[in-house]
Parts: C-alpha cells; structure tokens; sequence
C-alpha cells in the first residue's frame, strides 16, 4: 500500500470548520471592512513559503532497485558508495536518477 486515503470524518470536519472560518471572516468584514481587510493581507504575507525549492535532479546521485530486499537503493556516483536505501518497500525516491 503506497498511501493511505483519508477517512471521511476527517473531511467532513474541514470543510465544516472551514466554512465557519470563512462565515466568521465575512462578518468581521461587514462590522469592520478595513481593518479585517489590513489583517488578512497581513496573514498571507506571513504564510508565504520561502524556503527553496529544488529543482530539477540531484546532482552526482542516482538510485536503482535491489530485488533482493526489495528497495530502493541511493549511492553516490563519483565514489559509487551506497548512502542508504528506502524504509519502505517499492517507494522511490523522488528527485533522484533511477538507472
């Protein structure tokens, strides 16, 4: 099993609380438009992401599958030294080269 889907319940109580957060947005908005208009931009301005993100491939790494044990292995490719291999069985990794 790769990944495991979301139970029900767990969707129903964000779209719930989700459409409270938003009611109680718009009504904060009808008593005091400029001011819950400043704090909203205040927020996403806050939330934004500015970690980096990589793009592309990992340099001088590269990945294959071990059929005996049943996982993905990483080694580097200058030295070719294996560096680890996958805690689950038949994930790879993402972003590195599979030969």
């Amino acid at each position: 099993m790769k990944y495991k889907k979301t139970p029900k319940y767990k969707k129903i109580v964000k779209h719930t609380s989700m459409f409270l957060s938003d009611t109680s947005k718009l009504v904060k908005l009808r008593k005091n438009p400029i001011k819950t208009i400043f704090h909203m931009l205040i927020q996403k301005g806050s939330n934004i992401d500015t970690r980096r993100k990589r793009i592309g491939m990992v340099k001088n790494k590269d990945q294959f599958y071990n059929s005996r044990t049943k996982r993905w292995v990483v080694r580097n490719r200058k030295t070719g030294r294996i560096e680890r291999q996958s805690s689950r069985k038949g994930m790879p990794y993402k972003g590195i080269r599979k030969i």
